[in-house]
């Protein structure tokens, strides 16, 4: 796993002068806001949950800016460390896709935006 000071100085900030940059016309995002923006879905954020946002946020630059609600789910699935679905469900409750892109500062899939998503009802 990367230094997350690496990462950060890496993917936090949009390049605003580059178009073709994913996180171009983002909210600017840092381990500060992201903290914030998971406290307002009820999460304290741990190892675990740092693995994943930096994962996803690496995975949206390499899609360029282009993700699917299920192969999103897929891929943060292989993040967790038990590569089970359930223990990803333990880190974001209230739909994995919806609150990790959130967090992550990036645009969440259209199809995930559905409340109903992912939910084991």
């Amino acid at each position: 796993m990367s230094d997350s000071g690496d990462f950060i100085e890496q993917y936090d900030r949009p390049a605003v002068s580059d178009p073709s940059d994913p996180f171009a016309g983002l909210d600017p995002w840092d381990e500060e806001k992201a903290r914030q923006l998971a406290a307002e879905e009820g999460i304290e954020l741990t190892d675990d949950h740092w693995q994943i946002l930096r994962a996803l946020r690496a995975h949206y630059a390499e899609r360029e800016g282009k993700l699917q609600a299920v192969e999103t789910l897929r891929f943060m699935e292989e993040q967790v460390r038990s590569h089970q679905l359930k223990d990803l469900y333990k880190l974001f409750p209230n739909g994995p896709v919806r609150q990790a892109t959130k967090i992550a500062g990036i645009p969440t899939p259209h199809e995930a935006v559905d409340p109903h998503f992912g939910s084991v009802m």
